[in-house]
C-alpha cells in the first residue's frame, strides 16, 4: 500500500498512524522511521522525520498530554536521546531549515 504525506515521497509501509487531532498525523513505516505533520506557528502543515530509539506511540503519548494536562514532562526529559531540532518541531512544528531560514546572518 502506497501512503503519502504532506512533503514527503510516498512511503510503502506504514507501521503505525496516529491521528492526535484534526492537525496533527503521526506516521511510522517499518524501518522506525517516524513522520509527523502538524501546523507550525505561521497555520501551515508542516512534515518532519525523525531518526531516533523513540516511537510513534512514545511521541504521540507526549503530545497529547501536552495538548491535555497542565503538567507534562520537559521535552528534554521526555526524549533526552533525540536531537533539539526534532524536539522543537514536536513543540513549534518549525522545521529545521525553516529555523535556518528565520534566523539566518543578515535576515531582515
Amino acid at each position: 500500500m502506497v501512503h503519502s504525506l504532506h512533503g514527503y515521497a510516498q512511503l510503502r509501509e506504514i507501521y503505525m498512524q496516529i491521528h492526535l487531532a484534526a492537525d496533527i498525523v503521526i506516521s511510522q513505516n517499518g524501518n522506525g522511521t517516524v513522520f509527523i505533520s502538524r501546523p507550525n506557528m505561521h497555520g501551515r502543515i508542516a512534515t518532519h522525520a525523525i531518526h531516533s530509539e523513540y516511537d510513534a506511540f512514545d511521541i504521540a503519548r507526549w503530545m497529547w498530554n501536552r495538548r491535555t494536562q497542565n503538567r507534562t514532562p520537559m521535552i528534554q526529559d521526555a526524549f533526552p536521546n533525540m536531537n533539539k531540532e526534532d524536539r522543537e518541531f514536536l513543540m513549534t512544528g518549525i522545521t529545521p531549515s525553516e529555523w535556518t531560514n528565520m534566523f539566518r546572518e543578515g535576515a531582515e
